[in-house]
């Protein structure tokens, strides 16, 4: 059948965290069943709204809040009470609840659900501001285009919002020390690039058991891979440079 299938295309973009490709899978499965007339599985509904909540950070705009609600209180009505999935539906609602859930109108027929403001910050209303210390030539000034471009601040802003949820600050200021060097060797052949980039003033933590960073090593991290595909100027070079990172609201 059509809808089983689907349901086990989502289960498996699932697994893989491809949330967009799961809710798209889910909401097919519901659509084949719905037309053949049978009542929606609990696993559907409530995979459904796992994909929808693994879309979290993406989700901005108040009809998608909504939309997210909505999903989780199907799922709590589809599942079997004092389930797994009805377990997770109550968490799941229950953090909403934090981000302008009217706990009242769930036991209103038809009412919106999602009334209140979500504190959260957002990509939109997220500004990051860059300070370098010294002048950039050479390396130093290749690394700086690497900060400074488009997919660096994305990457701060995203390890930003994903530390506000155990966090629940809107600003934060914080320093990466990043060193680099390149030498040749007494026969002038020129050895590979090597730079390391550290947070600053901070314990780093594993990632381990979903333990969330710190925006300032996450961020750390994200340099150093992106700056690992760097093409660097063919020259013995070394510095190291501190660089400050703002977070705050803006528009």
């Amino acid at each position: 059948m059509a809808g089983e299938v689907h349901a086990e295309r989502g289960e498996r973009a699932l697994a893989r965290a491809r949330y967009s490709d799961g809710a798209e899978a889910y909401r097919a499965a519901q659509e084949a069943y719905r037309t053949h007339e049978i009542p929606v599985p609990a696993s559907v509904a409530c995979g459904l709204a796992r994909a929808l909540v693994g879309l979290n950070d993406r989700v901005t705009a108040q009809d998608g809040r909504e939309t997210m609600a909505r999903a989780l209180f199907e799922c709590l009505q589809f599942a079997p009470p004092g389930s797994t999935m009805a377990d997770q539906a109550i968490a799941g609602l229950a953090a909403l609840s934090d981000r302008g859930l009217d706990v009242t109108a769930l036991d209103r027929r038809g009412a919106t659900l999602m009334t209140g403001r979500d504190p959260r910050p957002t990509v939109e209303n997220t500004r990051v501001r860059v300070t370098f210390t010294g002048q950039g030539a050479g390396s130093r000034a290749t690394f700086r285009d690497l900060i400074n471009g488009e997919p660096i601040v994305r990457e701060v802003t995203r390890c930003f919002l994903q530390w506000w949820e155990t966090s629940h600050r809107n600003e934060d200021e914080g320093t990466v020390r990043v060193t680099y060097q390149r030498s040749s060797d007494d026969y002038d052949e020129l050895g590979a690039a090597r730079l390391t980039v550290t947070p600053v003033d901070i314990v780093p933590t594993s990632a381990d058991a979903g333990t969330q960073v710190h925006w300032l090593q996450c961020t750390a991290t994200a340099i150093q891979s992106a700056a690992a595909t760097l093409h660097w100027p063919a020259n013995a070079d070394r510095w190291a440079e501190s660089i400050v990172l703002s977070v705050r609201p803006g528009t």
